[in-house]
């Protein structure tokens, strides 16, 4: 039994609308996949924005500046080992600075 070229056609024509119906709808769901995907991603990115905005509208100003002075009221006491180091782009001398 011998294939006629019409008939070869018709089943090249059909087996290419099926194989490019079945790429499309896996193409599609992949895109869906992704999507989805995405959107998760983004559902997690906007719970992290929302605490950082409760963060900081839960910001005290006047206790953390009292926090702040409070930890840093110690008085200055410089190391025994502190010496001049002249910086390498100014003319600096031990003269301008004198450490006693």
């Amino acid at each position: 039994m011998r294939t006629t070229p019409i008939v070869l056609g018709r089943l090249s024509s059909l087996f290419v609308e099926v194989l490019q119906t079945h790429l499309v709808k896996r193409f599609t769901k992949i895109m869906l996949h992704a999507q989805a995907l995405h959107i998760n991603h983004l559902d997690v990115l906007k719970g992290r924005l929302v605490t950082v905005e409760t963060a900081f509208g839960e910001v005290n100003t006047s206790k953390d500046q009292e926090l702040f002075i409070d930890h840093n009221i110690r008085p200055f006491i410089a190391p025994v080992d502190w010496t001049f180091e002249p910086c390498g782009t100014h003319y600096d001398t031990v003269n301008i600075f004198p450490i006693s």
